[in-house]
């Protein structure tokens, strides 16, 4: 077995568990994932508000960024391998948390194949856009705050 095979080689104890949560259309673990990220898009909008600029937040909002995109691709790609039965060894998971989204991408297509991939890319792109629209409003509810006191 070579490495490439072994990324996505699926231990017996594994698939068992998760053979029931495959035909449905979003699991309870997704759904945590789901909230969670999009509460953590939330506080990280309120924290890069224009008027936070020269604090102590403003100065680590670079580092909060890389964590606020990293966490959650990480998390799904967890969550996601743990329900198709794959087993990920921790060299991926290490690459992962560097390349997250080109590394994401090649999951995708290598785990579904090349038609299942795009329709989970594009699953992926809706997420992405609704998080910049929970980045957007959170900023602007943190800025009406900080500016007036409220809205």
């Amino acid at each position: 077995m070579t490495n490439q095979e072994n990324i996505y080689s699926s231990p017996k104890a594994d698939v068992s568990c998760c053979a029931v949560q495959k035909n449905k259309f979003i699991t309870k673990d997704k759904l945590t994932w789901l909230i969670s990220t999009f509460v953590l898009m939330f506080i990280f909008g309120a924290l890069s508000s224009p008027q936070l600029k020269g604090t102590a937040i403003a100065r680590y909002s670079n580092l909060l960024s890389f964590f606020a995109i990293i966490v959650p691709i990480l998390w799904w790609v967890k969550i996601d391998s743990k329900e198709m039965g794959k087993y990920l060894t921790p060299v991926f998971s290490f690459i992962l948390f560097f390349f997250a989204p080109f590394v994401f991408i090649y999951y995708c297509f290598k785990s579904r194949g090349f038609v299942k991939g795009i329709l989970q890319l594009a699953k992926a792109f809706v997420i992405v856009a609704l998080c910049i629209v929970t980045l957007s409003i959170a900023n602007i509810i943190a800025t009406s705050i900080l500016i007036n006191g409220g809205f």
